[in-house]
């Protein structure tokens, strides 16, 4: 090859890695909004294995009315602290200031409001109440939270039981029974929940019996902790132990029963803002039996109304009768709406901090549902919030409700209608995905699971076509591979007998024919100063080009990135600019332990070993197009073969051109990786400097203009 046909395809690779550096920069790709008559903004969440992103949608929920003070003919209320709503529809109301109950007829108007309560002609009076339930049969529950009990009457006030503190040796001796929240199942049982318990929910059988704690958060744990309390426990005196303090869950912060007597549980804030048992699901023995892996609520930092950092604060949970479950957070005002899988099925509200409008809260404390409508209370604002589905709404909670039970037939019309409406709903690409499936439509199953990001339906679908293709083509795939195998041992055979070289060009043959000759291949490059800058390069850029389209095009069951999150930025520095570097810093640390390597060498050797992980690109990208997830173990055994023998190449290339032993090959290797991380610091504090100082500046110039 001649010299400037070579220079030709360098400039040639040079250019096409321009151009899918451009084309592969990081887009960001907003999905267009929707009109809406609601002061708020709807929203969900796509969710998969790896990609859990915000999009907008159509509002599943319109506000219908809202209660307050005015419209109710009172002069306001003090401190809201919760709501119930009662089998017939009214709503039950607690005042913790002014500690009385207000009841809001199924009309929306004041039926009364019990100040008192008459237990057998004996007058009591609540004493800062935080929490009321109201039973199937219009028995009143109410946690008077200062005097230390629970009030249990008709709606009117007269009392036909009080709860107290369990007289029981289960009970802590510290114990101060502050009860905030109280529900009851079907059977009977009572659950409360009390303020500064770490055991879980109080349980009283329906004779008012205490039988023991129930449902308690685990406390954190890690390998760590483990350690911690393995060693203190082996070095524990009598004094260490009086001043001990042990971690402790998290204590419950509301509870809910539903229909079919299951209880669920919120567990609020934590210090490490894990959200992903913040709702849980008990089973009969108190473990949580809910299936969702992703954190309820937000999935990023998030501010609230007026651009405050907020802490995610999931506290109060509810359930409608068809197994739907629906949260807030406190410290946003938004309402989430969950299936009963944790599927994100829509998020409206907000507004904490500056909530007027209707639809959004300033301070929710108490959620509830009945006859397919929402309640919210808002303690600041001192309302209630009616909501109801709107048509989309409806719509989407029965297509859901028939996927989940299995009837796709039904479903699948539902969804084509919500999808026409809403291109940005998720469940239906896929509730369509499933429904194709099940009627053994696997290629468009495959389709609408790989738009809704449904790698269950996708990969059960593909295996059954993949399984399909093979048996319909299995004759004509063996003879083809059996002919191929035979070709190019034909091929190797005729070439070993005629002398016949493929590549003519040595430079480009040295560099290809490293990984099967690396000691004879690095060896000329020491000693007959052999190796090119130019195919090094090449063979860099070829390695980034092959890390890009690995992204791009890498199999949709084992692709792990979110392609409009793609940053080839991130790649080029990881490719180009660690080798870069890292020839540096090796050339530095090697000179001064009398390495013979020069620069130039150093970074044909590394370029050099790329070679092997190109070829892995290559190989499992394609691959992963076509096995299942059952198979994986056949890409990483191909990527880890891969990394093992790059690392082996470029350590016999430096040895060769260092002329080192191992022993010294490692300690150098092992310093350049260390002074290759500093680099990389010190480049990380050098512009986080510069953008500092860009920042001062900045503001200077503003603070003097504006003066």
């Amino acid at each position: 090859m001649k010299k400037h046909s070579v220079k030709n395809l360098f400039t040639r690779c040079f250019i096409f890695a321009l151009i899918t550096f451009i084309l592969s920069a990081t887009l960001v790709v907003s999905a267009a909004g929707y009109e809406s008559d609601t002061a708020y903004n709807s929203y969900t969440y796509w969710q998969d294995s790896y990609v859990n992103k915000p999009v907008p949608t159509k509002a599943a929920f319109s506000v219908d009315t809202v209660v307050d003070a005015g419209t109710l003919g009172l002069t306001g209320f003090t401190e809201i602290a919760d709501m119930s709503v009662g089998p017939d529809g009214s709503i039950y109301l607690v005042d913790t200031t002014e500690a009385k109950v207000t009841v809001i007829s199924s009309e929306y108007k004041l039926s009364h409001q019990i100040t008192s309560f008459n237990n057998n002609g004996e007058v009591l009076k609540l004493k800062k109440p935080r929490g009321i339930f109201v039973s199937p049969e219009n028995v009143m529950y109410i946690c008077d939270t200062d005097n230390a009990r629970i009030i249990v009457s008709d709606t009117q006030g007269n009392v036909s039981d009080i709860i107290t503190v369990p007289d029981s040796s289960l009970m802590p001796d510290d114990f101060t029974f502050r009860p905030i929240r109280v529900t009851v199942d079907q059977s009977g049982y009572t659950y409360v929940l009390s303020d500064g318990c770490y055991y879980g929910a109080i349980l009283y059988n329906p004779d008012g019996k205490f039988i023991g704690f129930y449902g308690a958060n685990e406390a954190e744990a890690s390998f760590l902790s483990a350690l911690a309390n393995l060693w203190e426990n082996l070095t524990m005196t009598s004094e260490k132990y009086d001043y001990s303090v042990k971690s402790l869950p998290y204590q419950l912060v509301d509870i809910y029963v539903d229909n079919e007597g299951f209880v669920y549980t919120a567990t609020g804030s934590t210090n490490n803002n894990n959200r992903v048992n913040a709702i849980r699901r008990l089973s009969p023995i108190g473990t949580n039996i809910l299936k969702g892996e992703k954190p309820f609520g937000e999935d990023q930092i998030t501010h609230n109304s007026l651009g405050r950092t907020v802490k995610p604060d999931i506290s109060s949970v509810c359930v409608d009768n068809q197994g739907f479950l629906y949260c807030y957070d406190s410290s946003l005002g938004n309402i989430y709406m969950y299936d009963n899988s944790c599927n994100f099925v829509s998020a409206f509200g907000g507004g904490v901090g500056n909530g007027t409008q209707a639809g959004t809260f300033k301070k929710p404390c108490g959620i509830d549902y009945y006859n397919d409508r929402l309640y919210v209370c808002d303690q600041l604002k001192q309302s209630v919030t009616i909501f109801k589905f709107t048509e989309y709404g409806q719509l989407l909670r029965t297509a859901q409700q028939y996927s989940n039970d299995g009837d796709y037939d039904k479903a699948e019309d539902l969804w084509e209608n919500i999808l026409a409406q809403d291109k940005n709903c998720q469940l239906a690409y896929i509730g369509l995905g499933r429904a194709a499936f099940n009627r053994a439509d696997y290629e468009a199953a495959i389709e609408y699971s790989k738009k809704g990001l449904d790698r269950d339906t996708y990969g059960r679908a593909y295996e059954q076509l993949r399984s399909d293709l093979l048996s319909k083509n299995f004759g004509f795939i063996f003879v083809g591979c059996v002919l191929l195998v035979a070709a190019l041992w034909a091929g190797l055979v005729y070439k070993k007998k005629k002398g016949i070289v493929f590549i003519k060009n040595y430079d480009l043959r040295l560099a290809l024919t490293v990984p099967i000759h690396p000691a004879n291949n690095f060896g000329e490059i020491r000693e007959k100063k052999k190796g090119s800058v130019i195919y090094a390069t090449i063979i860099l850029v070829v390695y980034y080009i092959s890390e890009i389209l690995k992204n791009d095009f890498y199999g949709f069951t084992f692709s792990s990135t979110d392609a409009t999150a793609f940053n080839s930025i991130v790649v080029l520095i990881r490719s180009l600019g660690a080798v870069l570097i890292w020839t540096v810093v090796n050339w530095a640390v090697c000179t001064l332990f009398n390495g013979l390597g020069k620069i130039k060498e150093i970074y044909i050797v590394t370029c050099y070993s790329l070679i092997v992980l190109i070829i892995s690109n290559v190989v499992t990208t394609v691959l992963s197009n076509f096995l299942l997830e059952s198979e994986a173990s056949f890409l990483s055994i191909i990527g880890t073969v891969a990394v093992i023998y790059t690392v082996l190449l470029l350590a016999i290339g430096l040895m060769k051109i260092h002329d080192y032993t191992f022993g010294k090959f490692v300690g150098t290797s092992i310093l350049s990786i260390f002074g290759l991380l500093l680099v990389v610091f010190l480049i990380a504090v050098t512009i986080i400097m510069v953008q500092q100082i860009f920042t001062f500046v900045g503001t200077i110039f503003l603070e003097v203009a504006f003066r």
